[in-house]
């Protein structure tokens, strides 16, 4: 993908606002978890870093170099805080990339299940295209609230409830269950969890 990435930068910019609204225990558990892929602890994630963490946690369908590459908006060849918390959330969201043009489908997306080999998903100007090509809507929407209008609504209640991961955390491994780096991670969910139990069923939506 050349050119920049504004759909990677949006991400960024909710995930810093989720982090604002996250307790401290879960603040500190993804600074943990940052510090254990930076395994050079130079303050940066590299692209072998990258790499060695999804694979040993079962996404390895991530872990090309493209999405290294538009998660660093800053072009510095390695990955801050803020591009490893937005990878978090793209591993734990369950949202799809559009088929078409690879944009992350951050909020609203559309889904094609009438075409040969799909489902296919597609952002709002390619399902445009798609349907044009195929001379009718063969496209359906998939609503979205952007978990940054819940935490607006939520600023009159001061209640939250932690992103709760749809995806299972139970994938396949190539690393050992002592790994320092899956140390990290597994407590980083479970700070999430602890969260989300905390404070039951709320109006905002964090990580």
């Amino acid at each position: 993908m050349s050119g920049y990435d504004y759909t990677m930068e949006r991400l960024r910019d909710l995930v810093m606002t989720q982090y604002q609204y996250a307790p401290r225990q879960a603040q500190m558990a993804a600074h943990g978890f940052f510090d254990a892929m930076d395994n050079d602890g130079n303050g940066s994630v590299s692209y072998r870093e990258f790499k060695r963490f999804l694979v040993s946690e079962g996404f390895e369908e991530f872990s090309d170099k493209d999405l290294f590459k538009r998660l660093d908006g800053d072009g510095s060849r390695g990955l801050d805080f803020w591009e490893v918390m937005s990878l978090y959330y793209i591993l734990r969201s369950d949202k799809p990339f559009c088929t078409e043009c690879d944009d992350f489908l951050l909020e609203t997306y559309f889904v094609c299940n009438g075409c040969r080999g799909g489902p296919y998903y597609f952002c709002n100007s390619c399902c445009q295209e798609h349907n044009y090509e195929m001379g009718g809507d063969h496209c359906y929407p998939v609503y979205d609230q952007p978990p940054v209008h819940q935490m607006q609504r939520s600023q009159t209640t001061n209640s939250m409830v932690m992103y709760t991961p749809s995806r299972s955390t139970s994938r396949s491994s190539s690393v050992g269950g002592s790994s320092s780096l899956r140390t990290a991670y597994r407590t980083f969910e479970m700070a999430l969890n602890v969260a989300n139990l905390a404070v039951g069923a709320a109006a905002c939506s964090i990580m």
